[in-house]
């Protein structure tokens, strides 16, 4: 396949990235200097699942990856927009984001990592709220942060759990408990979330608005504010999208790295 400018734009994240081209061999500054690459193109193609990716470029335009001293590269936008992921390119730093996060744009978040004691009750009440048996508590992992949602003076517990049993392509399952002394008294259920949850320093009916994240399904990333109705919060599904610009302060909980939850490092329910 005969490598030309239009093959190579979007293979960088849609950005303004060029190569000089000539024979096959292309002509790539960086970081002050030139090198010379040889590209090879194999037809490469790409499988989320049992689902071949159809990667073009913001044009429309079809693109490919292809190989360099072997080495793929693949095209950042086609494939994270496949997958419901929005990229943002950051001209001042040469920095590509994906699916930058609010609390990334605003800096106003304090983070929480999971808590990561295993705690008997609080599973018991998870087991019990989902009906779950043994078979389907040892497939299912839990993280979980203790935070006062209404000002109450008593901590609710948010959870998340992961597993064949609680999550699917759009997300996994919430629950969020009220915790009285050693006892977890079940709120409600939340489908379809992604961590970090923020918990907004904007209140609806004395409760702290929540932030999530919506993206999977062919939907792509965005994120939506969660406001309680004096009864319940409503799922992220029926909640309304946020400005991308909008400024959010407050704690973002269950906060954890990429690597620990894709590899689902929580805590076990058995």
């Amino acid at each position: 396949m005969r490598f030309n400018k239009d093959t190579a734009k979007g293979i960088v994240a849609g950005t303004c990235f060029t190569l000089a081209l000539m024979a096959g061999v292309g002509s790539v500054s960086a970081g002050g200097f030139t090198k010379m690459l040889q590209v090879t193109f194999n037809d490469i193609k790409i499988n989320v699942g049992d689902k071949s990716l159809n990667l073009v470029d913001e044009s429309g335009a079809a693109i490919e990856p292809f190989n360099v001293d072997g080495t793929t590269y693949f095209p950042v936008r086609a494939i994270s927009e496949a997958l419901g992921k929005k990229v943002e390119w950051d001209s001042e730093t040469n920095t590509v984001y994906v699916d930058k996060s609010q609390a990334q744009k605003n800096n106003d978040i304090h983070v929480l990592k999971p808590e990561m004691v295993k705690n008997a009750d609080l599973e018991k009440a998870i087991m019990t709220t989902l009906e779950m048996d043994d078979k389907d508590a040892k497939e299912t992992q839990y993280y979980y942060n203790h935070i006062d949602l209404n000002g109450d003076g008593n901590e609710e517990v948010f959870v998340q759990l992961t597993g064949p049993y609680t999550s699917g392509s759009g997300g996994d399952t919430g629950l969020l408990f009220k915790q009285e002394d050693h006892t977890f008294k079940f709120l409600q259920k939340f489908t379809l979330i992604r961590n970090p949850i923020i918990v907004s320093t904007e209140q609806a009916n004395g409760w702290n608005n929540l932030i999530l994240q919506v993206s999977g399904g062919g939907v792509a990333s965005h994120y939506v504010q969660l406001k309680h109705d004096g009864t319940q919060y409503p799922n992220p599904s029926d909640a309304v999208e946020m400005d991308t610009n909008a400024k959010i302060e407050g704690t973002s909980i269950i906060n954890m790295d990429d690597i620990a939850y894709e590899n689902r490092e929580g805590l076990h329910l058995k």
